[in-house]
């Protein structure tokens, strides 16, 4: 891979990282591309299959309790399969 162009998709991951952290909707949305599919484990309580900008998802994963993880960078929906734009 590009140095260039593994630098720009791990800034679009870092962006997206903050962004779940910061619980900034608005700005995932910018990040993801509409087509794009998120696999998450079942493991968590947003787990499963998303297809697009799933804000729905989103949400449920940004609304656990500290307790799950969620609001931390190790518990971020993020997956293989996201496609930024």
């Amino acid at each position: 891979m590009d140095a260039l162009v593994q630098e720009q998709e791990t800034a679009v991951v870092q962006a997206v990282y903050a962004a779940f952290e910061a619980g900034d909707l608005a700005r995932i949305g910018a990040l993801f591309a509409a087509e794009g599919v998120i696999t998450q484990s079942s493991g968590v309580p947003w787990g499963g299959v998303h297809t697009g900008l799933d804000t729905a998802a989103m949400r449920r994963a940004l609304d656990q309790p500290a307790a799950t993880g969620a609001g931390s960078q190790a518990a971020s929906p993020i997956a293989s399969g996201a496609a930024p734009r």
